[in-house]
């Protein structure tokens, strides 16, 4: 059966990328966790989806735009309900931390989101903290942002890369056979057995996002992907 990898943490009953949606995934069994990182503007790496933080928190604003200190400040779990009142933005040390102590079972996704400023500080900090964690063999680094991916691949040659892609096309095989990617993450809509065939010959893993529905679990693995990106841990779990 496929991975069961927890989009964002489990995030259909939690708030999204924060620690409680974390400890839930690892406790309902999934496989690995994705959650994605960008800089405060004190370069902090911090584990928020948006580039505002609008939607996710009680505060306004882009993230690369308030300091670190600001962004502890904001409550990331009211817009979820308030039994999650008071839940913070966690920084991506605090995140390693606990995959690190707390949950050695789970794989690693950590998704680069395209930044204005500082790329190459925003790579080069979470490269390094995660192989200071000691967290190099669990982790796989994606980004839709592939030129994100070509600087941490010159940087870090054997780093694990997968390429973050909604549909297939000759440019993604291009950009895959660039980067020396060790994975695929793609839309669960354009995945076809054949084409997870090819990809597995090409000896690439793939993985599809994001899969909530039983039918579609089941169709893609019986097409036979490595890997599925859930919001519904609890539900994928049990098929």
């Amino acid at each position: 059966m496929p991975e069961i990898w927890a989009h964002r943490g489990f995030s259909a009953l939690y708030p999204e990328n924060t620690m409680p949606a974390f400890r839930a995934a690892a406790q309902a069994g999934a496989t690995g966790v994705e959650f994605d990182v960008q800089l405060t503007a004190d370069g902090v790496p911090v584990v928020l989806h948006d580039a505002r933080v609008n939607r996710t928190t009680d505060g306004r604003g882009r993230v690369d735009e308030l300091t670190w200190e600001e962004v502890q400040r904001l409550d990331a779990g009211v817009r979820h309900g308030e039994a999650f009142r008071g839940t913070r933005v966690p920084s991506l040390a605090e995140v390693l931390t606990f995959l690190r102590d707390e949950a050695p079972h789970l794989l690693v996704n950590v998704e680069l989101k395209s930044v204005r400023h500082d790329r190459v500080r925003l790579i080069q900090r979470t490269w390094c903290m995660i192989c200071e964690m000691g967290l190099r063999s669990r982790t796989v680094i994606s980004s839709f942002d592939h030129d994100l991916l070509r600087i941490l691949r010159q940087m870090a040659p054997a780093a694990p890369l997968a390429v973050l892609v909604e549909r297939w096309s000759r440019r993604a095989e291009r950009v895959a056979q660039e980067l020396r990617a060790a994975a695929v993450h793609i839309d669960a809509g354009a995945v076809t057995p054949q084409w997870v065939q090819d990809q597995h010959a090409r000896g690439r893993k793939v993985r599809a996002y994001t899969v909530n529905d039983v039918a579609d679990f089941r169709r893609l693995a019986a097409a036979g992907v490595d890997g599925v990106f859930t919001d519904r841990v609890d539900v994928m779990v049990t098929v």
